[in-house]
């Protein structure tokens, strides 16, 4: 362990963030990690880099997922924007202790939510209620969510025509959409801050029960449920591996179309 500051509470978060030691745990733990999720797909971008190649431009792509943390707007106020996401991300790397001092924790004690954190970088592979702003007719959320969801589908699902339908009298969407030749039509129900993903996803992944993939939910980020298109093997080592959670609770059942 290593001791950072006896007055840890009393840095400001910019002073903290400049700390050589803190800046070199989180380096090793983005280089670490980056090879690692490579492996299943991820971070394309930088697929041809070889691991030295990865090291030398370590520095700016730290600053390139920072920037992507404090980008995200905050769910409720949606024309402003918060480095909240960037503190929690730093305070996982540092525990306090009885006497109010900071101690960095060793990379492998890290908690999983900061790989879901990084695994939310690439828009490529995952989607985040992050994307999600107010629910509404004129702003198509759920046709922006379907087709979202068939970006990061690895080619599984891959929707067209897709609709979206305000039944006012039952307060509810008729979400439409033309998936290999046929029209599916889901109901979902109303709520202004949240898209109905599990009732979603149990019918999409019903269509896609033969392909080998399915759509997978990690709650394990703070105010963001984090989507992701995995087969069976990879989510079993990513648990093995990473102690890392999807829900499939609800995708038992594939009799809703």
């Amino acid at each position: 362990m290593i001791i950072i500051s006896d007055t840890f509470f009393n840095l400001e978060w910019e002073e903290f963030f400049s700390l050589k030691n803190v800046q070199d745990r989180v380096r090793s733990w983005l280089l670490l990690s980056l090879e690692y999720y490579q492996e299943f797909g991820f971070f394309p971008q930088y697929s041809h880099l070889s691991k030295q190649g990865l090291e030398n431009r370590i520095e700016t792509i730290q600053k390139e997922f920072e920037q992507h943390l404090k980008d995200l707007r905050h769910p409720h106020t949606l024309d402003l924007f918060t480095f909240e996401e960037l503190h929690m991300f730093y305070y996982e790397f540092v525990e306090i202790n009885e006497q109010g001092e900071g101690i960095l924790r060793e990379v492998e004690y890290i908690p999983p939510c900061q790989d879901l954190f990084l695994l939310r970088w690439d828009k490529t592979r995952t989607w985040s209620e992050r994307e999600v702003h107010c629910i509404c007719p004129e702003n198509k959320e759920y046709v922006k969510t379907i087709a979202r969801w068939s970006e990061i589908s690895r080619g599984s699902f891959l929707p067209q025509d897709i609709e979206e339908y305000w039944q006012p009298q039952s307060k509810s969407y008729t979400v439409e959409f033309n998936f290999n030749g046929s029209i599916h039509k889901i109901e979902v129900g109303y709520c202004e801050e949240d898209i109905d993903i599990k009732g979603l996803l149990n019918y999409i992944n019903g269509l896609i029960s033969t392909t080998g993939y399915e759509f997978v939910i990690s709650e394990g980020l703070p105010n963001s449920r984090l989507v992701l298109v995995l087969t069976l093997e990879e989510e079993e080592k990513l648990r093995a591996d990473k102690n890392l959670y999807f829900d499939c609770s609800f995708l038992n059942d594939y009799n809703n179309h």
